[in-house]
């Protein structure tokens, strides 16, 4: 039942899953993992908007800011959908430029970060009001009391995880 209402929710509307957090908590991290699964699935080349030229490939130390689109088979309907993915929402500014550019050129599913209170969430919620979108507020698997600049194989796990839940709205 529960799997119906949101396969009905990403199929019918447009959707943003938002991934809200203080820093260095794995809001970013989730989401490089979650592009990593799908830059294989994609059935159009991705179109890279940030950074341009784009980052080599596999991302094993991507830049902090990564935007790109991708167009991949739904796991429920079958059907092509429009994805866009973002990891700039540390600052309000880049919030409006970036995932408001993705719901500009037309993803029907974005995926995006922002911190846990004051403009980047505020930008957020401007955009899915603008553009139309339901918006899905989530938050990154964490350690508690571990907030390293520098992934270790746990948070990486946990990365991998999230990634894959947030692949079930797909």
């Amino acid at each position: 039942m529960e799997e119906n209402l949101i396969s009905n929710l990403v199929s019918k509307d447009k959707l943003i899953v938002c991934i809200k957090g203080i820093s260095n908590i794995g809001k970013t991290g989730t989401i490089t993992e979650l592009i990593k699964m799908l830059l294989p699935r994609s059935k159009k080349t991705p179109q890279w908007n940030n950074p341009n030229p784009p980052p080599p490939l596999p991302l094993n130390n991507p830049p902090k800011a990564l935007n790109v689109e991708v167009w991949v088979n739904s796991n429920t309907t079958g059907r092509n959908i429009h994805i866009g993915l973002d990891t700039t929402g540390d600052y309000g500014n880049d919030i409006q430029k970036w995932v408001g550019l993705l719901a500009q050129n037309g993803c029907s599913l974005i995926f995006c970060t922002c911190r846990s209170k004051g403009d980047p969430y505020i930008a957020v919620r401007k955009i899915a009001k603008q553009y139309g979108y339901n918006l899905i507020l989530t938050a990154p698997y964490t350690l508690e009391m571990s907030r390293l600049q520098t992934p270790q194989p746990t948070h990486v796990a946990l990365h991998q995880r999230g990634a894959e839940h947030l692949e079930t709205f797909i």
